[in-house]
């Protein structure tokens, strides 16, 4: 009995394995338009397309973030480090430009002693806040 029914089965059995392939294909495209529309979001992605679609076939092994990681990432990485160089450069131009109107304007030298003289020795030197106290409490000249 079961040599009369698998031959009646086999057509229904084919189909549903069709339609197995047929679904897992149809998540597989899915998921691969997915992954490209991420891809396209990232910086730089469609001016390198066709460097990193070479990068691809190139070496078979690559995915396609890898094919941008090896194509693009080196070239921002170059850009980056442009434009840190030139905002660097622009920060030592204003901070010399600060510098230079600063001392235009007369500024008093930040390294200068602020202290006040208090007295005088008998050599007639000023001395120091500091010293003149000192000399008050424990004596000397």
């Amino acid at each position: 009995m079961l040599a009369q029914i698998e031959p009646r089965l086999a057509p229904i059995e084919q189909d549903r394995q069709t339609r197995a392939a047929s679904e897992q294909q149809q998540a597989v495209t899915t998921r691969a338009q997915e992954i490209l529309a991420e891809v396209k979001q990232q910086p730089l992605f469609k001016e390198h397309a066709a460097e990193i679609l070479a990068a691809m076939e190139a070496d078979g092994r690559l995915s396609l973030h890898g094919a941008y990681t090896r194509v693009v990432v080196p070239k921002l990485g170059a850009a980056q480090k442009a434009q840190t160089d030139a905002d660097k450069a622009a920060m030592r131009q204003e901070i010399m430009a600060e510098v230079a109107a600063k001392a235009a304007a007369g500024t008093v030298n930040p390294g200068a002693s602020s202290a006040p003289s208090m007295g005088k020795t008998r050599q007639g030197s000023t001395l120091s806040a500091f010293e003149a106290g000192f000399r008050r409490k424990f004596g000397g000249t």
